[in-house]
């Protein structure tokens, strides 16, 4: 399933856009009134925004689960736990997104998730190591998906963002580039400058001493 996708520098209103594509989702005929968002993120911060923002939209209020990509790994993982399925060390949260992305490779069990959440909404998803991507391609198969990503915001230096990328490119990707948080021309010029590889110049906005 195609998914769409939203890429732009800080400030072009990813998230923006995000949250309300998915409102406009939740409240489509062929949405069932028991259906909810699934909005995946990785760091709890983002987490805690994304949730006070779909809590305050009429459509989405009280029709959105929003978790860390970890912790839907952890809870899929012990709900689908059986005899034959042993849990990994969940402390060690990349061998949990692994297993979660092997068990959710299961027709069956991406079935069920897409069942509840039909809407999966993924912020900052620059984030998505191999392991977690991986969750991410097999929800794909059954849910439909909007992702908000920017590979220049990547935090974590460790991460090769090589296979994110090469999978994001592949979406249908919606590309902002209009900035709405400021409008200082020096902080504007700095953050092109910075994201070519050059060093910025002081301008409107901007002192560097």
């Amino acid at each position: 399933m195609l998914f769409v996708g939203f890429e732009g520098p800080a400030g072009t209103g990813k998230t923006h856009e995000l949250i309300e594509v998915v409102r406009g989702r939740i409240i489509a005929p062929d949405i069932r009134p028991h259906q909810r968002i699934l909005a995946l993120t990785f760091m709890h911060g983002s987490r805690r925004r994304l949730d006070e923002r779909l809590g305050s939209a009429i459509e989405t209020r009280g029709r959105s689960s929003c978790v860390t990509i970890d912790s839907f790994a952890g809870h899929l993982l012990r709900r689908w736990q059986t005899g034959a399925f042993v849990l990994p060390n969940m402390n060690e949260f990349d061998e949990v997104c692994d297993s979660c992305g092997i068990l959710l490779e299961r027709p069956e069990v991406a079935r069920w998730v897409a069942a509840s959440f039909p809407i999966v909404a993924i912020d900052e998803a620059q984030e998505l190591k191999p392991c977690r991507l991986r969750i991410v391609k097999a929800l794909a198969d059954h849910a439909e998906l909007y992702v908000a990503a920017d590979e220049f915001q990547c935090l974590d230096e460790t991460i090769d963002t090589g296979p994110f990328v090469e999978w994001f490119e592949g979406g249908n990707i919606r590309r902002l580039v209009q900035v709405r948080r400021t409008g200082m021309q020096g902080l504007l010029d700095a953050g092109v400058a910075l994201r070519r590889g050059n060093a910025p110049a002081p301008g409107r906005g901007l002192v560097i001493r």
